[in-house]
C-alpha cells in the first residue's frame, strides 16, 4: 500500500506527466495524422443457454507491468477493452451467481483486435474456471490483413545497419528497400539526399512512396517528400513491428496498399535491460565483386555500435514506488564508423596545364588497341564564313581517327617564345582567369587509363560517421481509467569526407532529427473511450559541399583579384574571396571528368510536423460506434546557397565542331573549352524557403458483431489536404511561383511579324502551317504570387469533397477458419509534392551566362580576354544572363520570356490545382489455423488508382507537334523572332528556333508543372503464406508473393521520376503513351524468415537430463538459436529499350532464361536504332524480358550462456551475416543502345558481409 506521502508524491508526478502533455499539446499546436498501434480485446459474453449476459465485469491485466484494464458487458453481452499495451495478459470476468473466469497467457500484440467470447458456468459457491486453450491466431473481427514481428524476432534476425525499417525486407507484402539513398555510405559528397528522398515502398501493389509509417502512433513522414525522419527508435527499442494490408478501417488514412507500424518497448514492473556490442571490419566481408576482377584489396574499414537499454518501474527509494503505476524503458545506441578509401581523381597532365591536347584522347572508336580520336579543338571566338576554325597541333602530332589532330592553345608565353604554333597566333589564347583555377589543381600521381588523363590522381582519405541514437519512453497510469503514455526518438550524426588534396572537393553533414508521441486513454464509464494523441518531429541537416561542390578557404587566394565579372564579384551573396566558384567540368562519354576545384554550397533542410487526434469509442448493444478528428500541420524550411556567390562554372560547349549536335563525340574537349574562355557560369541564387500547410481529417465507423461468426466494419472517412503556403512574403524569402496553365495571350508577336517570315526564312519550310498559338494565343504562364494580377496566397488548391466508404467483413466458418472481405476508397494525400523544388523563386541575384544566342556566335566569356565579359550589356542597359531580384510579373516575365519558365529549376512551377489521389481498394483473405501454433493466409489485394502524384520533371507543356517531327534537322533553323525586343532573352535575339515556335507556349524554351496528379494504376496483388508461433522453438514465416501493377507513375516523390519524370516519352503530347507493366515491379517473389532454437540443453528435449553432459555443462550444447531469412525474387523489373524500330528475336535464349556469358542477355543484332526525329516502335516497358532475379540468404548463429535458473539473465554471442552463402546477384541489363556493353549485364553485386556482436540481458 502507498503512504499519504506517496499518494501525495503520485498526484504531483501524475501532475507533472499532465503538464508535460499540455506543453506538448501547445507545440503541436495544429496536427498531422495520429494512429494508436496499442491493441483491443472486445467480445461477446454469454451463459450456458446462449443468452447474452449484461453487467459482467472484465479485467485484463498486464502480467509485465500489473496495469489493469476494466470494462463491463453492456445489454448485449458485448463488451470492449482499448488501448491496451502490447504485451501479456490475464483476463477475467466477474459476475454474480456465475464462477469466476481466467484466461491467462494471452498476448496481445500491436494493433491487434482479438475477439474473445466467453460462456459463463452458474455457481452458488466462489469458482474460478481458468481457460487454457491457446492464444487466438486468427483475425475473426478484423477485415484487414497484417503481419507482426515482436521483440524477440526483431532481435534475434539480422541487423547489421541497425534500421528497424530494414525489417520491411522480411514482409512478403512489402516491395522495395527504403529510401533510395537508404545506405549513407553510398551517398558520398551528396549525403543531404537523406533528406529529399521518399521510400522506394510499394505494399500490396500500392503507388511506390505512398505507404504510411508510424512509431507509437506518431506519423514520422514529412510532407515535401514523404521521407522518413531519421530518428526511428532502433531495433532495441521496438517492441512489435506491424504490416497492415487492404482496406483498413476507417480511422486509418492517407495510405496506398498498407501502413507500417512499430509500437516500442516499455517498462515493467522488474528491472530489465542489456547491453550489446556490434563490430565490424574488413577481414570479416567478402570482396566486391568488381575488386575482384580488377585485383583490388579490401580498404581498412571499421565500424562498432554499442548501447544499451534498460526498463522498470519508476522508484525513488523512500519516496516513491512506480510498481503497478508509473514505468520508463530507455535506450542509447552508439556507431563509429571509419573506413579508409583511395580518392581516385582526374587532374590536368603536365602537356594539357599547357594547352596542348596532341596527346588527349576522346574515343576509341577503333576499339582499345586501334587507332584513337584525339581532342581537336575549334575556336568559337574567331568565326570566319560561319567556320570555326581549327587549332592546329604540335609538330609531330598524331593525327586521330576521324582525320583530326590535338590541338594546342597557346598562352602569351609561347607567343613570346616562339612555341605557339603558327596557325594559332591568331586564335584565342589562354584565358587568364582560368590560369588562377589551372594552378589549384596537384600534378598527376598515379597512372592514368587508356586515354591518357583518367584517374590519374591517387590520395588515402578517411571517411568518419559518428552517430548517436537515444530513446525514451515513459507510462503512466493515472488512475483506473485514466492511462498516458510519452515516447521521445532522438539521433545525431556526422558525416565527413575529407578533401583529397586542397581545393578539391569535401564534404561535411550534420544531421539532427527528433519525433515524439503522446497517447492518452480514458475510459468515461464502461461503454465509452476517449482517445487523444499528440506527435511531433523535427529533422534538420546542415550540408557543407553539396554535391562535391565545396572546398576548404585558402587564404592565400583573394578572387577579387583573379578578373571575374565585377557583376560577379559584387554579388551580395558572395560571403569568401578566399574560396572561388566551383568549376565542374564535364566529361568525354567513356572516360571520368576532371575533379572539381573550389565551391562553397551549402544547405540546410528542416521539415517539421506536429500532429493531433482526438476519438470517441460508444459502445451501443451490438455496435462498437468510434468517431474521430485528426489535425496536421507540416513545415518545411530550407535556406541554402554558396558562399563564393555562384552556383557553378561549366564549360560553355563551343569547341564542338558540330555545334547544333550536342551529340557529337568525335571533336572538341571540355578542359580546352574554359581555357580558352567558353563557360557557362550559374547561380540560382541564395534561398530561404519555408512552405507550411494544414491538413484534416474527420471519420466515422462501426465495428458491428452481428454474431460469434459475422462481423462487419462500416467506416466513412474524409480527408482534406491543404494548400501550402510560404510562411512570410518578406523581402530576402523566396517569392512563390505558380504555373497557371490556362493564361491565354501571355505574349503576341511584333507588330509587322507574320508567319510567311518564318516560311521564307529557310528552305524547306514554304509549306509549314501556322502553329496553333497564333490563333488560340500563347497559352501558360509562370507568375508570381502575392502579387497584384494573383493575389493569392496559397500555392495551389486542392479538393474538399474527398469522401472514402469503407466495408469490412470478416466471418468464421469455424474456430478454425474466417473469411475477411473489404472495399472501399483510400485518399493518398499529397505528400510527396515538393513544393520546396517547384514553387519558389530563388529570389536574389540570379545568373545564367548566355554563351550564344543562335549557337554560332559566341557572345559572353568566362572573362574579359575577349573583352566580352560574362553578362554583356545590352542595348537597354541591362545585362545579359544576370538577373536582379524582381518583385513584380512584369519583371519576372522580363527575365523569363525566351528561356526556362522557372531558371531555377528547369522550368518547372507548381500547378494551380491538385486533385485528391485516390486508390479503389478491395481485399479479399482467407486464414486456416493447423494445429496450435500454425496459420496459413491466402490474400488477395487489388487497386485502382487514380489522380496519382507523378513527377514531371522532364517534361515540358512546350512540346513540337508529332506531325512537325518530319522536320528534322529544320527544327534547329534560326528563324525570325515574334517577340524581339519584349524582354530581356529577346532584346538580344532577333532569331528563334524554330522547334520554341510550334508548341502552344513559345515564350518559353521549358515549361513543365514539375508534378501533377495525372497518373493512373491498376494491380493486383496475391499472397500465400504459413507462419508459425513457438512450435517446438521455430518461429517462421513461408511466404509467396505474386504481384502485377500497371501504371504510368512510378512513384509519387520526384525522386521517383517514371517515363515522363525523366523525360523519356515518344509522344510528350500523350502522358498514357508509358502506361504499362510498372519498371519497379517485382512479380514473383518467395520469402523465409524464420528463429529456431535448437533442442540441446536445459529445458530441451535432448541432454537435458541431470547425468546428461549438456545439464553439467550447459556452456557447450544448448542455447543456440539460428534465426534468419532468406529472399528470392525470381524476376526483377522489366527492361527498358529506347529509341528502336525492330525488337524481333531480342533475346539471346528463346525462353527469356538468363545467360551468364560473354554474349550478353540480348541480340544485339536484333535492335535497329530509331532515326533522329523518328518514332520507335517497341513498347516502353518490354513487360517478358526480365533483369536478372536475386537470391538474399542472411543468417545469425547465437549462443546464450545464462547466469540464472530462469534464464531471463544471459550472456549471448553472436555472428551475424547478409548474403552467408556469397551468392552472386546480378545488375540490371545494359539498355543504353549508345553503349559497347548493349545486352549484357551490369556486373554483379552483394558480396557478403558480416558482423559479431555481443549481448548482456539483465
Amino acid at each position: 500500500m502507498y503512504s499519504s506521502g506517496n499518494r501525495r508524491f503520485a498526484s504531483k508526478f501524475a501532475m507533472l506527466l499532465s503538464l508535460v502533455g499540455l506543453f506538448c499539446l501547445l507545440v503541436a499546436n495544429q496536427g498531422a495524422m495520429a494512429q494508436s498501434s496499442n491493441g483491443q480485446i472486445t467480445g461477446l459474453v454469454t451463459d450456458s443457454s446462449g443468452a447474452a449476459v449484461a453487467g459482467v465485469e472484465i479485467d485484463a491485466t498486464n502480467s509485465a507491468t500489473g496495469v489493469a484494464y476494466r470494462g463491463t458487458t453492456n445489454g448485449s453481452g458485448i463488451y470492449v477493452l482499448s488501448q491496451l499495451v502490447p504485451g501479456p495478459y490475464k483476463v477475467s470476468l466477474n459476475k454474480g451467481g456465475f464462477a469466476t473466469v481466467e484466461r491467462p497467457g494471452l498476448t496481445v500484440r500491436t494493433g491487434d483486435h482479438l475477439s474473445l467470447d466467453f460462456n459463463l458456468k452458474p455457481a452458488t459457491t466462489k469458482e474460478v474456471v481458468t481457460v487454457t486453450e491457446s492464444a487466438p491466431l486468427l483475425q475473426s473481427d478484423q477485415s484487414s490483413a497484417s503481419t507482426v514481428l515482436d521483440n524477440k524476432m526483431i532481435t534475434e534476425l539480422p541487423q547489421l545497419n541497425r534500421n528497424s525499417l530494414d525489417l520491411t525486407q522480411v514482409i512478403p507484402q512489402v516491395q522495395g528497400r527504403g529510401p533510395l539513398s537508404d545506405q549513407i555510405s553510398t551517398l558520398g559528397n551528396a549525403t543531404y539526399l537523406i533528406a529529399n528522398n521518399g521510400n522506394s515502398y510499394a505494399v500490396s501493389g500500392g503507388q511506390v512512396n505512398g505507404t504510411t509509417i508510424l512509431v507509437d502512433g506518431n506519423f514520422v513522414q514529412d510532407s515535401e517528400f514523404n521521407a522518413v525522419n531519421r530518428a526511428i527508435p532502433t531495433p532495441d527499442s521496438i517492441g512489435e513491428f506491424r504490416v497492415e494490408t487492404g482496406v483498413l478501417t476507417a480511422d486509418h488514412g492517407r495510405y496506398s496498399g498498407g501502413v507500417i507500424t512499430m509500437n516500442t518497448k516499455s517498462g515493467t514492473n522488474n528491472f530489465h535491460g542489456r547491453l550489446f556490442e556490434y563490430f565490424r571490419n574488413q577481414l570479416l566481408n567478402s570482396n566486391g565483386w568488381q575488386n575482384n576482377s580488377i585485383g583490388e584489396t579490401l580498404q581498412p574499414f571499421h565500424q562498432n555500435n554499442y548501447g544499451f537499454s534498460v526498463g522498470g518501474p519508476v522508484s525513488i527509494p523512500h519516496v516513491y514506488n512506480g510498481a503497478n503505476r508509473t514505468f520508463f524503458f530507455f535506450g542509447w545506441e552508439g556507431e563509429r564508423y571509419n573506413i579508409g578509401q583511395a580518392a581516385i581523381t582526374t587532374v590536368p597532365t603536365a602537356l594539357q596545364r599547357n594547352g596542348d591536347f596532341s596527346q588527349t584522347i576522346i574515343g576509341f572508336p577503333n576499339g582499345p588497341t586501334g587507332t584513337p580520336n584525339y581532342a581537336s579543338i575549334f575556336d568559337p571566338f574567331h568565326i570566319s564564313g560561319g567556320v570555326r576554325p581549327e587549332y592546329a597541333g604540335v609538330p609531330g602530332a598524331p593525327v586521330g581517327a576521324n582525320g583530326l589532330v590535338g590541338g594546342k592553345i597557346c598562352s602569351q608565353a609561347d607567343i613570346t617564345g616562339g612555341t605557339c604554333p603558327a596557325g594559332n597566333q591568331n586564335l584565342s589564347l589562354q584565358s587568364a582567369l582560368f590560369a588562377n583555377y589551372m594552378a589549384l589543381w596537384p600534378l598527376p600521381n598515379h597512372t592514368p587509363g587508356p586515354d591518357g588523363y583518367s584517374g590519374n590522381r591517387v590520395d588515402s582519405i578517411a571517411v568518419t560517421r559518428p552517430t548517436d541514437r537515444f530513446f525514451l519512453r515513459a507510462d503512466e497510469n493515472l488512475s483506473n481509467n485514466q492511462r498516458l503514455n510519452l515516447s521521445v526518438s532522438r539521433t545525431h550524426m556526422t558525416n565527413n569526407i575529407p578533401a583529397p588534396w586542397a581545393h578539391a572537393a569535401r564534404s561535411f553533414t550534420y544531421d539532427h532529427d527528433v519525433t515524439g508521441s503522446l497517447q492518452y486513454n480514458w475510459v468515461l464509464s464502461p461503454t465509452s473511450i476517449l482517445d487523444a494523441h499528440l506527435g511531433f518531429g523535427v529533422a534538420k541537416l546542415y550540408s557543407d559541399g553539396v554535391s562535391g561542390d565545396g572546398s576548404d578557404p585558402d587564404p592565400n587566394i583573394d578572387t577579387t583579384k583573379w578578373g571575374f565579372d565585377p557583376l560577379i564579384t559584387s554579388n551580395p551573396s558572395r560571403t569568401t574571396r578566399e574560396i572561388p566558384p566551383v568549376l565542374n567540368i564535364g566529361a568525354v562519354p567513356g572516360s571520368q571528368g576532371f575533379s572539381s576545384v573550389g565551391g562553397s554550397q551549402f544547405d540546410t533542410f528542416i521539415n517539421q510536423t506536429e500532429n493531433a487526434t482526438v476519438g470517441y469509442t460508444k459502445v451501443m448493444g451490438r455496435h462498437t460506434i468510434k468517431v474521430g478528428y485528426e489535425q496536421y500541420y507540416y513545415r518545411f524550411n530550407e535556406n541554402g546557397g554558396d558562399h563564393t556567390g555562384v552556383a557553378w562554372i561549366n564549360n560553355g560547349g563551343g569547341s564542338m565542331q558540330d555545334w547544333q549536335n550536342p551529340g557529337d563525340t568525335t571533336t572538341g574537349f571540355p578542359l580546352a573549352e574554359l581555357m580558352m574562355g567558353s563557360s557557362h557560369v550559374f547561380q540560382w541564387g541564395n534561398w530561404n524557403i519555408s512552405p507550411y500547410g494544414f491538413n484534416e481529417a474527420a471519420y466515422a465507423m462501426d465495428d458491428w458483431k452481428v454474431n460469434r461468426k459475422l462481423t462487419v466494419q462500416l467506416g466513412l472517412r474524409w480527408d482534406h489536404d491543404g494548400a501550402r503556403s510560404p510562411k512570410s512574403f518578406a523581402p530576402g524569402q523566396a517569392s512563390p511561383l505558380m504555373y497557371d496553365m490556362n493564361a491565354r495571350n501571355v505574349l503576341t508577336p511584333n507588330a509587322g511579324w507574320n508567319w510567311g517570315q518564318v516560311t521564307s526564312a529557310e528552305p524547306g519550310l514554304s509549306s509549314l502551317p501556322q502553329p496553333a498559338w497564333l490563333s488560340q494565343g500563347a497559352t501558360g504562364r509562370v507568375v508570381l504570387l502575392h502579387s497584384p494580377e494573383y493575389p493569392q496566397k496559397n500555392l495551389y488548391q486542392t479538393d474538399l469533397n474527398n469522401f472514402q466508404p469503407r466495408l469490412g467483413i470478416a466471418y468464421a466458418l469455424n474456430d478454425k477458419t474466417v473469411l475477411h472481405g473489404s472495399a472501399g476508397i483510400i485518399d493518398e494525400g499529397l505528400n510527396g509534392l515538393s513544393t520546396d523544388w517547384f514553387s519558389f523563386y530563388y529570389n536574389t541575384i540570379t545568373m545564367g551566362q548566355i554563351s550564344s544566342l543562335d549557337g554560332q556566335n559566341w557572345i559572353s566569356e568566362l572573362g574579359f580576354d575577349h573583352g566580352l565579359g560574362t553578362f554583356p550589356t545590352q542595348a537597354g542597359g541591362t545585362n545579359l544572363g544576370y538577373y536582379p531580384a524582381i518583385r513584380t510579373n512584369q519583371a519576372y516575365g522580363f527575365q523569363t520570356f525566351g528561356q526556362a519558365a522557372n531558371p531555377d529549376q528547369g522550368g518547372a512551377s507548381t500547378i494551380n490545382h491538385f486533385q485528391s489521389p485516390e486508390d479503389y481498394t478491395w481485399d479479399f483473405s482467407v486464414q486456416r489455423q493447423l494445429g496450435n501454433s500454425w496459420v496459413m493466409t491466402a490474400d488477395y489485394t487489388g487497386i485502382r488508382g487514380i489522380h496519382l502524384l507523378m513527377p514531371l520533371w522532364g517534361w515540358s507543356t512546350n512540346n513540337v507537334p508529332l506531325a512537325d517531327y518530319s522536320l528534322g534537322q529544320h527544327l534547329f533553323d534560326q528563324v525570325p523572332n515574334p517577340f524581339f525586343g519584349q524582354s530581356q532573352t529577346f532584346n538580344s535575339q532577333p532569331t528563334i528556333q524554330l522547334s520554341q515556335l510550334l508548341g502552344l507556349s513559345p515564350q518559353y524554351s521549358s515549361i513543365t508543372p514539375g508534378q501533377a496528379t495525372w497518373g493512373r494504376s491498376r494491380s493486383n496483388f496475391f499472397n500465400l503464406q504459413i507462419q508459425s508461433r513457438g512450435y517446438h522453438g521455430l518461429t517462421l514465416l513461408a511466404s509467396y508473393s505474386i504481384r502485377k501493377t500497371l501504371t504510368n507513375s512510378w512513384g509519387k516523390d520526384i525522386q521517383h521520376g517514371g517515363p515522363a519524370g525523366s523525360g523519356l516519352l515518344q509522344n510528350p503530347h500523350n502522358l498514357m503513351e508509358a502506361y504499362g507493366v510498372a519498371g519497379y515491379e517485382l512479380p514473383q517473389t518467395w520469402l523465409l524468415n524464420y528463429s529456431y532454437e535448437l533442442p540441446f540443453g536445459r529445458g530441451r528435449q535432448l541432454m537435458s537430463n541431470g547425468d546428461s553432459f549438456g545439464y553439467k555443462v550447459p556452456s557447450v550444447p544448448g542455447g543456440q538459436t539460428v534465426p534468419g531469412a532468406a529472399l528470392r525474387e525470381s524476376l526483377a523489373p522489366g527492361v527498358r529499350v529506347l529509341k528502336t524500330t525492330n525488337y524481333s528475336s531480342a533475346l539471346m535464349d528463346a525462353n527469356g532464361n538468363f545467360i551468364n556469358n560473354n554474349q550478353g542477355v540480348f541480340n544485339t543484332n536484333a535492335f535497329v536504332r530509331t532515326p533522329d526525329f523518328g518514332l520507335a516502335n517497341s513498347p516502353f516497358v518490354y513487360p517478358n524480358i526480365r533483369n536478372p532475379g536475386s537470391v538474399f540468404t542472411d543468417l545469425t548463429l547465437l549462443k546464450k550462456f545464462p547466469f540464472s535458473a530462469e534464464g531471463s539473465r544471459y550472456f549471448e554471442l553472436r555472428l551475424e551475416a547478409q548474403n552467408i552463402f556469397n551468392h552472386a546477384n546480378f545488375n540490371q541489363i545494359d539498355n543504353n543502345m549508345n553503349d559497347a556493353t548493349f545486352g549484357g549485364v551490369k556486373g554483379k553485386t552483394g558480396q557478403r558481409i558480416m558482423q559479431i556482436g555481443a549481448r548482456i540481458f539483465f
